[in-house]
């Protein structure tokens, strides 16, 4: 998923908000630097997600090229691939 570093900064602030509203947890920081943090958390988890999704093509790939077979669902093979990598990875997806 491609977003911008507005949307996720405005997904940031919308987590944040309701927590605060919730009475989830209170912040020690101020506001902004807890926002910018989540920012940061979020950017970094869609990262990762991006490094896995090369990955499972990757894999994927290969085992289309070694097995020969065309009619294998690659969709199918790569979505069981990334949840098996991500699985193995400690990747929440």
């Amino acid at each position: 998923m491609n977003l911008s570093e507005a949307q996720i900064q405005r997904m940031a602030r919308n987590v944040i908000d309701n927590i605060e509203k919730n009475n989830v947890a209170s912040f020690i920081s101020k506001k902004e630097v807890v926002v910018s943090k989540a920012q940061e958390i979020i950017t970094g988890n869609f990262q990762a997600e991006k490094k896995l999704d090369m990955e499972a093509n990757s894999l994927v790939d290969q085992l289309i090229a070694n097995s020969g077979d065309d009619s294998l669902n690659r969709h199918k093979l790569f979505k069981m691939t990334k949840d098996r990598l991500a699985k193995q990875k400690g990747i929440v997806l």
